[in-house]
């Protein structure tokens, strides 16, 4: 049981009938797609996401960079949600979706076999509205299958 059929039991079925190949696609296109979402602007970002358009490895020193910006980014979500307000609730959650979108692509950029699904996942809890994303996941994991 994977973490993504609480969230998209569909999407879950669909990623296990898939290749290696299009659980790849779609890691990649779901942390793309949520990097994006969340306006998270990182110079490491960007080279793996350069790295995984081109189907190139990522190397290890630079997605241990984007887990510990992901973990940075948790530690600031849980600091703001600590200090109530509405004002702070609102920025928590924009920091969360962020930390969530970097967490995917971390996950991504690791590329082994249980990184793969966790990066969809974290990439359908960063977005408001996943329904875009769904769709593009869907495509791309169905394409080999």
């Amino acid at each position: 049981m994977f973490r993504l059929d609480s969230r998209s039991p569909e999407l879950a079925g669909d990623f296990r009938a898939a290749s290696e190949a299009a659980r790849r696609k779609a890691a990649s296109i779901a942390s793309e797609m949520a990097v994006s979402a969340t306006d998270l602007e990182s110079d490491d970002a960007e080279q793996a996401l350069q790295l995984l358009r081109r189907g190139d490895a990522v190397g290890q020193t630079l997605v241990e960079r984007l887990r510990r910006t992901a973990e940075a980014l948790d530690d600031e979500y849980l600091t703001l949600d600590e200090e109530g307000g509405q004002a702070s609730k609102w920025r928590a959650l924009e920091v969360f979706w962020r930390a969530r979108a970097a967490s995917a692509l971390a996950l991504a950029a690791r590329g082994g076999a249980n990184d793969l699904h966790e990066s969809i996942y974290e990439a359908l809890v960063a977005m408001r509205d996943s329904e875009e994303l769904v769709s593009a996941l869907t495509k791309a994991l169905r394409v080999s299958s």
